[in-house]
């Protein structure tokens, strides 16, 4: 008789079936591994009975058992899910017993994962600046660094505009580029009658889109930056203008100084603020073209274009960096060689965070800020689980008699434990609920803090999510695991007679845990009084002159010839001098605090061309000096219309060109930007731009036609609307049809250190949490020993102690701890402080005035946090405690 497989599985599965211990999904899984058995011995060469009878006997031969086996499973299952609640039912009964240390323990992990929680949003929106681009790994910015004597000099994000297609052409590693080019000041645009000042107006190639990844709304990305006079709008920028109107094919005009243009609306696209580069509207570059000839195509001697290239995926950085210098030699051998010029290719998604450049055409990030951002995060993430440790450290003197008894009882040190690790994952989860809630309710105070535009859908991000679980499953771990281990080794006759102590290895442990969360606050609190004293030291030097009632009134955007333009910014200025209000009035190309964006290199009249040095040049009037109190080490002011090559040079410009003094500097001839140029005299070193910047080596020219942007008028009192009104009624006169700007000289300088006094903020607020944290557990611990030690301060005041004898005996010990941390945290301070205050050119000296008032606070918020759960021991009758002694 032939041996039918089918047949004598289906009757093995009966037997199965009848003892009705198994599921039937399980007895045909069961099948599935039983076929996969024969079969893998059939392939062997094995008969089909044999590999049956093999199979079923090696595992499956004995049903009974095999039921028996799930049926031990499934009971063990069950009783081990009933263990978990029964663990979390006894979570329950216990916060609801110790109500009020619970409350503070999650409080203090509430808030710390919040902020937390925060910081790692700030964190994630910086690290993740440019990474939408699709290309982002294999696209470079060409930036452009020049050295003298071997040593650099200046280095741009910008470059040559013929440098991009040279590269593709001769390069094959270049695939494709892109060249970008910013409006060198804002302009005006219109339409019908909206009419506003832009800053991110750019000229971009038409293979833009080829090289980034903006999203385009509108428009065919092949076609819409090709012809002269087209424009793409930013979607944000199009609402400003069209409303709801669709802005296709809609027209605009801009005014700068390059005259007036139109263009036509043929795409419109978002421009996310996840970018270093942010545009309103994007001309196509055909449009600049179209202005300024061929030149902008071809030239190596313009700098102020932002090229990115595209490489080959397949290309190696290193081996195209290798050719550059002989690319610079073959373009600009005989004027500028490879020894004084490099260029530096930077990859699109590192810029915003690693650049260090002038010139960047957007915002950029600040690494060490970050860094500093994330330590801060973690410190007081470290602090609330530090907090919870000892507060459940604490606790656990009090449920001695309760590990006791479950001892007796039978319990294992095993089963203790998990016990106490389910409560730790418990209370762990309840704080990154409650966590997560604070953390949505403070989005918009941190959005208004740090200008980013985040809500509460960046929770269903996979970042976000590993984080919650992350911070969940680490400090669950972190703080159960000590508790768990110091609760269930407590023997149990010694804990059911109460013979537990707060001493041993383990009170040490924990008050080296209290001194840790006091030297991180008391660090803290340092931090924020060095960033204080900076932004107020910054803030009272501002430029070195008094800038209280100091009004800026910029020129039109529409610029007319040089010498129009010249009379009348000239006769603005005299029509403001009529004014009894102004005592001084002046025409700069710059304004005080504003760092000076027109450069060039420059060389002594009698040295080679290739030991240039760079100047920074300003154009000013005669007034301009005397406004700013410079002192002439050398030589003359400005007369009212001096020789056109007559220049003044700065202290710092002298020293770098390489005078022996200011003196031996008058009447010698420079070469700046090919034209020859004299020294007529030298002035002191004075802050054009704020004290957080070096003083910049300046070449001051008179007057210089359409870079003469600014009129500055120093009030000797306020300045109020009428005044107002009778400047722009003289704008009006001077300049028909044009917008009045203007604004106060200490409103423009309280915005350059807007991004200090925005971190201050920041950091003054994450600081007093970290403190509100430690002081909590401050509380819990106070409570707990003054508890401990109720008897002994009964029967001291029994004995005749007084109550300040009563309440220095209770609190010596944590003052004694706050004293440790604090002179802990001293190297600490001094770190943050040469961390900090290296960023700036100048700044505020460390004093030991700092560890002084850290340390005065930190023990009057202690002492003040500690009283009323020492003076209710200290003052409780001891009788009552004593009557059954």
């Amino acid at each position: 008789m032939s041996f039918n497989l089918d047949k004598e599985i289906a009757r093995w599965k009966s037997q199965l079936y009848r003892l009705g211990d198994l599921e039937p999904e399980h007895i045909d899984e069961l099948e599935d591994h039983l076929r996969s058995g024969i079969q893998d011995k059939a392939a062997e060469g094995m008969e089909t009975k044999e590999a049956f009878n093999l199979t079923k006997g090696e595992v499956y031969h004995n049903p009974e058992q095999l039921a028996a086996a799930y049926r031990t499973s499934r009971i063990r299952n069950f009783w081990a899910q009933f263990e978990l609640i029964r663990h979390l039912l006894f979570c329950l009964k216990l916060i609801k017993r110790h109500a009020g240390i619970t409350m503070l323990n999650l409080v203090g992990l509430s808030i710390g994962i919040a902020v937390f929680f925060l910081i790692n949003t700030y964190v994630f929106h910086e690290v993740n600046v440019d990474q939408f681009h699709e290309h982002k790994s294999n696209v470079y910015r060409l930036g452009t660094q020049f050295y003298k004597n071997g040593e650099l000099d200046f280095s741009g994000s910008a470059t040559f505009p013929g440098v991009g297609p040279d590269a593709v052409y001769e390069f094959p590693e270049v695939v494709n580029q892109c060249r970008l080019f910013r409006k060198y000041r804002p302009s005006t645009v219109r339409h019908e009658d909206k009419v506003f000042r832009e800053r991110m107006f750019f000229y971009a190639d038409s293979t833009f889109f080829d090289v980034f990844s903006y999203p385009l709304i509108a428009g065919n990305p092949k076609t819409i930056l090709r012809k002269p006079h087209t424009v793409l709008v930013a979607e944000e920028t199009a609402k400003k203008y069209f409303g709801d109107q669709n802005p296709m094919g809609k027209r605009i005009t801009l005014q700068s100084y390059d005259g007036e243009e139109q263009f036509e609306v043929t795409g419109v696209f978002k421009s996310p603020r996840n970018s270093h580069l942010q545009f309103a509207f994007l001309a196509s570059y055909s449009s600049y073209v179209s202005l300024h000839g061929a030149v902008v195509n071809t030239d190596w001697s313009w700098y102020d274009f932002f090229t990115y290239i595209q490489l080959d995926p397949r290309a190696e950085l290193a081996a195209l960096e290798a050719k550059l210098p002989a690319f610079i030699e073959n373009h600009m051998g005989e004027r500028l060689g490879a020894t004084q010029m490099r260029f530096l290719l930077q990859r699109l998604d590192k810029i915003y965070m690693t650049s260090e450049n002038r010139q960047e055409p957007g915002p950029v990030g600040n690494q060490g800020l970050v860094h500093l951002l994330i330590g801060i995060g973690v410190v007081i993430l470290l602090i609330a689980w530090i907090n919870y440790v000892n507060l459940y450290s604490a606790q656990a003197i009090k449920r001695a008699k309760e590990v006791g008894l479950r001892k007796v009882l039978g319990s294992s040190k095993g089963h203790l434990r998990q016990q106490f690790m389910v409560e730790s994952f418990f209370m762990n989860g309840t704080a990154v609920v409650l966590g997560l809630v604070l953390f949505a309710l403070s989005i918009p105070w941190f959005e208004q803090l740090s200008g980013l535009d985040l809500d509460v859908q960046l929770l269903a991000k996979p970042f976000f999510i590993v984080l919650i679980l992350g911070t969940w499953l680490i400090g669950s771990l972190l703080t159960g695991f000590y508790p768990a281990w110091v609760l269930s080794s407590f023997a149990p006759i010694p804990a059911i007679k109460g013979l537990i102590k707060y001493t041993g290895k383990g009170a040490n442990f924990r008050k080296s845990l209290i001194i840790g969360q006091f030297v991180m606050g008391v660090v803290f609190m340092a931090a924020t009084l060095i960033i204080l004293e900076q932004i107020r030291f910054l803030d009272r030097q501002g430029v070195g002159i008094d800038t209280g009632n100091m009004i800026v009134i910029r020129s039109p955007d529409l610029i007319d010839e040089d010498d129009v333009h010249k009379s009348k910014m000239l006769a603005f200025r005299n029509a403001l001098k009529q004014y009894p209000q102004f005592i001084q009035t002046t025409v700069a190309s710059e304004l005080p605090g504003k760092g000076i964006s027109w450069w060039a290199g420059a060389r002594r009249l009698e040295t080679i061309d290739t030991e240039r040095f760079t100047l920074y040049r300003m154009g000013i009037d005669q007034y301009y000096r005397p406004m700013y109190r410079a002192k002439f080490l050398a030589g003359r002011n400005f007369s009212n219309s001096p020789p056109p090559n007559h220049v003044i040079l700065n202290e710092s410009a002298i020293i770098g060109m390489g005078y022996v003094s200011p003196a031996a500097a008058l009447n010698k001839r420079l070469v700046l930007a090919g034209d020859t140029l004299i020294i007529q005299g030298v002035v002191e070193d004075f802050h054009q731009q704020t004290f957080k910047s070096s003083v910049q080596p300046a070449i001051f020219h008179f007057n210089v036609g359409h870079e003469m942007k600014f009129i500055i008028a120093n009030a000797g009192l306020d300045i109020d609307d009428k005044l107002i009104k009778q400047v722009e009624q003289s704008f009006a006169s001077i300049f028909p049809n044009t917008l009045c700007s203007w604004f106060m000289v200490d409103d423009y300088l309280r915005q350059k250190h807007a991004l200090e006094s925005s971190f201050l903020l920041t950091f003054t607020c994450f600081s007093g949490l970290a403190l509100f944290i430690a002081l909590l557990g401050l509380i819990g611990l106070t409570s707990f020993y003054a508890s401990q030690r109720a008897k002994e301060t009964s029967i001291r005041k029994l004995l005749g102690s007084s109550v300040n004898g009563l309440y220095w005996n209770l609190t010596k010990d944590m003052v004694k701890y706050i004293l440790i941390a604090n002179f802990i945290a001293i190297p600490f301070m001094i770190a943050f402080s040469s961390y900090w205050l290296d960023q700036f050119a100048y700044s505020i000296s460390f004093t030991w005035a700092i560890p002084l008032l850290t340390l005065g606070a930190t023990v009057l918020f202690s002492l003040l946090t500690i009283s009323h759960q020492v003076l209710k021991v200290t003052f409780a009758s001891p009788l009552v405690r004593l009557r059954y002694e």
